[in-house]
């Protein structure tokens, strides 16, 4: 399972600045891009922070 996930990372806004969360949760990289065109991203601010897809590209 950890071949085809990646642990979910995300940010929101903090008072200062963004702040990085980190549930324990692994998600697949096509989840990461069906949240990423999501409503609630886009209407709380959230950016993704998926650094490299899952086939390691």
């Amino acid at each position: 399972m950890k071949k085809i996930t990646r642990p979910l990372r995300f940010s929101i806004q903090a008072a200062d600045a963004m702040q990085e969360q980190k549930p324990a949760v692994r998600i697949s990289q096509q989840a990461v891009n069906d949240l990423i065109d999501s409503w609630i991203v886009k209407k709380y601010g959230l950016v993704m922070n998926n650094k490299k897809d899952i086939s390691g590209t």
